[in-house]
């Protein structure tokens, strides 16, 4: 299994736990040693690779793909799409990519409502704000964090959501097929409202 974008390592350790071979790969060379402290600490065996996901490199090596926690939509679409044809190369035929989405039409409802929020934590004061563009489907997110004194740090991030009929076309268009759409880690229906969008594809030929 090869866990993309993943982080920490939260599922690679989970997965290697049930005795599944995992490779974890992110771009980011400190998660990267992280998940092999950890793993090596608890005695886990997790292969480790630093690398972008843009720039996959494996060949038909792979039975699942897993991309978890909304780790696919960081760039351009035709880079998206690149990453995409990435992964089918790297499934052995009839291999699975497990796509795990925030709901972009689930996002959408009532988002002005939530689009700027405060939260005090450990006597800082941490501002979260979101803007939608309707062209380019993308979410700009912002994380200022306040300490006494003045600004302390801020984060953004910007992510391309796809509505489900846009996600299909590029996984046809990258050689996968979709067998199942689930709107919730429970395998609900999906719908408008869901939270998540999961989707399971199947490498084509």
């Amino acid at each position: 299994m090869l866990d993309l974008a993943c982080g920490s390592g939260r599922l690679s350790l989970a997965l290697a736990r049930l005795a599944h071979r995992v490779t974890g790969l992110d771009a980011s060379p400190r998660m990267v040693e992280r998940l092999a402290n950890e793993a090596t600490r608890v005695g886990l065996s997790v292969e480790t690779v630093c690398q972008d996901m843009r720039a996959l490199a494996f060949e038909a090596r792979f039975d699942f793909v897993l991309s978890f926690a909304h780790s696919f939509g960081y760039f351009r679409d035709e880079e998206n799409l690149t990453v995409l044809r990435g992964v089918r190369s790297s499934l052995k035929s009839g291999g699975r990519l497990l796509l795990d989405l925030a709901n972009r039409e689930s996002l959408l409802h009532d988002f002005d409502r939530h689009a700027r929020r405060w939260i005090l934590k450990k006597g800082n004061y941490i501002m979260f704000r979101r803007e939608m563009d309707p062209l380019t489907g993308r979410l700009d997110s912002y994380v200022t964090l306040l300490r006494e004194g003045g600004l302390a740090r801020e984060h953004t991030t910007s992510v391309r959501y796809y509505a489900y009929p846009e996600l299909k076309l590029m996984l046809q268009q990258a050689g996968l097929g979709i067998l199942e759409v689930y709107g919730s880690y429970e395998r609900t229906p999906y719908s408008f409202s869901s939270p998540r969008m999961i989707v399971l594809a199947e490498r084509a030929g």
